[in-house]
């Protein structure tokens, strides 16, 4: 999920011990060590763990052309915190099914969103208790996703 990477790769040292081109068991084996992951930022108990092919991965593949990139999150987050911060303004006429009506059309390209990937990631995102959603959930990406009780992992979790 591109959009709730919390893992970075430490980049592992690399020292071949067969020659791929005379050695029979080349790749038998890893010829990297120290591989290990960070954490990125704070991970709570129940939430996953996330780590990035990278966009070009996704990219590369036609099967996940529908699949947003960690930048169709950051406009998605921004163009619903923009819209949620219209609510706030004072004095303003704006009227709550208004802004819903402005999130409709953004979502159905009449407006600003032309990228096909962000507006997968708007889609579900109708109303302003959607939105709300969102802005407590820090962004799209986390608001798509539940933590995970200790049972469910215990259940369906596996440590790597």
């Amino acid at each position: 999920h591109s959009g709730l990477i919390n893992l970075n790769i430490v980049h592992p040292i690399h020292e071949p011990l067969l020659d791929r081109q005379f050695d029979p068991g080349a790749g038998a084996s890893s010829d990297y060590w120290e591989y290990y992951f960070e954490s990125n930022q704070e991970v709570r108990a129940g939430e996953e763990l996330f780590v990035t092919y990278g966009d070009s991965w996704l990219e590369a593949r036609d099967q996940f052309s529908d699949v947003p990139l960690a930048a169709n999150y950051g406009e998605a987050d921004l163009l619903v915190a923009s819209l949620w911060s219209l609510r706030s303004i004072e004095n303003s006429s704006i009227s709550t099914s208004a802004i819903e009506d402005l999130l409709n059309d953004v979502i159905k390209g009449k407006l600003v969103v032309k990228k096909h990937r962000t507006q997968t990631i708007l889609k579900d995102i109708e109303t302003m208790t959607d939105m709300q959603l969102v802005i407590e959930r820090n962004g799209t990406a986390k608001s798509e996703t539940e933590a995970r009780s200790t049972e469910w992992f215990e259940k369906n979790g596996q440590c790597l």
